[in-house]
């Protein structure tokens, strides 16, 4: 049986796993440097190819909702997110 207390932090919990924390683009590249063994200037390349693959993608998603109305609100947010996620994890500004 479920309490109420329990239900509560259940939604709590899920509400906290449900937010998007985008790392930094500097935590990406310590990241790819000290686990993977990555120089630097490697670890910067794989971001920017990471970016370049989101925004061919983002065009996929764009070209989807205009074709498919019913997708468009769900897909405009996801773009949101992506834009979002390159900004704060793959710029190195």
């Amino acid at each position: 049986m479920i309490t109420l207390p329990d239900l509560g932090n259940a939604i709590a919990t899920r509400r906290k796993a449900m937010e998007t924390r985008w790392p930094s683009a500097k935590d990406l590249l310590r990241l790819g440097e000290t686990r993977v063994g990555c120089t630097p200037a490697r670890a910067k390349h794989l971001l920017q190819r990471v970016e370049a693959a989101m925004r061919d993608t983002m065009k996929a998603v764009r070209s989807y909702s205009h074709h498919r109305p019913p997708f468009g609100e769900i897909g405009g947010r996801m773009l949101v997110e992506w834009e979002k996620g390159i900004a704060q994890s793959l710029r190195q500004e």
